[in-house]
């Protein structure tokens, strides 16, 4: 797995990292210098009006009789002429020097100060945002495995968190499409190569014809069919273009329907619970037919993944917001790890391609668009060696008063 760490190809000056530089070493000059010379100017006035009030402090009357002279009237007949210019000007450049000495000595340390901080906390931040960059310029081209660093906790990281976490999504992702071609070819690989064996056999007149070489033909063609169905159903899901032919429909009748339907057309090795009650219904406006394709899909599942022997149990909790259906089962159980991934298109738990070990891994991913395209959510738990549970929920029961002006009650069967 690659980090990002190659230089970004966008010229110095147009860079981020030197217009930020550059605008926070400006900034850290302008409001140094223009500190400076307002305070320098404050001094100044400040340090007049100090001289004036020490003079009226000691109730001297003082006259200017010239540039740079005054006569002091002491009283008695007393009269002092002095040269004040040298002295109090003197004294007034001594004192604002001083001042501004410290002011250059503030103006620099706050500047070396200033420039560590943005060093310290802006710079790192920007090469982050460099190496999104650049790992984003990558993954364009095609190396999903780039991720970036995240070295603090703020909005940058968070950014970089969000990019990793997309970047892990787009790698699944791509791993599944790679293997979705290889995927499909193996299972319409044994089909077909079933029904050209037996063809050619005919045709050549090495085989018999018989009722059981048509029915297992006519069965590789249903496999076929299904196979093509499930994909096109998939595909037109995750497209948003999936039909739905709603009615309003006894959800509690079709529970039943159904499991009493797949009871007697499996051969069935395990025990079927309906854990419902007929004779409380439940009305959903629902497309009957779907939803009878996500319960045929949950329990085929549950079957193969059930060792013989095992339990199945579908029950059904209505409240008031929603209705919650589960579809149970005493089987192997599902990895902690593989849990988040169970209806992904293709994904399986275990990696090996024979339909003793689980089929085609589209069923689990019809289940949460079909449930997905009536407003509902589906989820499984799971534990190793003590079985699953798959739930979904239907929104929005109806209540006698819509269902009569909805007009007539769909029932499954």
């Amino acid at each position: 797995m690659g980090w990002a760490t190659g230089s970004p190809t966008v010229p110095l000056l147009k860079s981020l990292r030197f217009k930020v530089t550059v605008g926070t070493i400006a900034i850290i000059i302008a409001t140094s210098a223009l500190s400076g010379w307002l305070a320098s100017t404050s001094v100044t006035e400040r340090f007049e009006r100090f001289l004036i009030q020490s003079d009226e402090a000691r109730n001297l009357f003082v006259e200017e009789i010239g540039q740079g002279t005054a006569r002091a009237d002491f009283g008695q007949g007393l009269v002092v002429e002095v040269y004040y210019d040298e002295a109090t000007t003197g004294l007034q450049q001594e004192y604002v020097a001083s001042v501004n000495r410290v002011i250059t000595l503030v103006v620099i340390i706050t500047g070396v100060v200033s420039l560590a901080l943005v060093t310290l906390l802006l710079l790192p931040r920007l090469l982050t945002i460099e190496e999104l960059t650049a790992a984003a310029r990558k993954m364009a081209d095609g190396h999903l495995d780039q991720r970036v660093r995240v070295k603090a906790d703020d909005e940058i990281s968070a950014l970089a968190k969000s990019f990793n976490h997309m970047a892990d999504s787009l790698e699944r992702a791509e791993r599944l499409r790679r293997n979705m071609v290889n995927d499909v070819a193996h299972e319409l690989r044994t089909p077909l190569s079933n029904i050209q064996g037996y063809m050619e056999g005919l045709r050549d007149g090495v085989i018999e014809p018989r009722v059981q070489l048509f029915d297992s033909l006519y069965s590789e063609s249903q496999l076929l069919t299904r196979l093509v169905d499930d994909l096109q159903t998939l595909t037109l899901a995750e497209a948003g273009q999936l039909r739905l032919r709603l009615d309003v429909c006894n959800i509690t009748q079709l529970i039943c329907d159904v499991c009493a339907t797949f009871g007697d057309s499996h051969d069935m090795t395990h025990e079927l619970l309906v854990d419902v009650n007929p004779s409380s219904p439940v009305f959903h406006h629902i497309d009957p037919d779907r939803i009878k394709q996500v319960l045929i899909n949950l329990l085929s599942n549950a079957v193969e993944y059930t060792p013989k022997g095992g339990s199945i149990t579908v029950a059904m909790i209505h409240s008031a917001p929603e209705t919650t259906i589960s579809v149970s089962d005493t089987g192997s159980g599902i990895a902690p790890q593989h849990l988040p991934y169970v209806f992904e298109r293709f994904y399986r738990a275990d990696p090996s391609r024979t339909r003793a070990t689980g089929g085609t891994g589209i069923g689990l991913s019809i289940v949460r668009q079909l449930v997905e395209a009536h407003g509902g959510k589906v989820s499984v738990t799971s534990s190793l060696g003590v079985g699953s549970c798959f739930q979904f929920t239907l929104p929005n029961p109806l209540t006698l008063p819509a269902i009569e002006t909805s007009g007539k009650v769909k029932h499954p069967n």
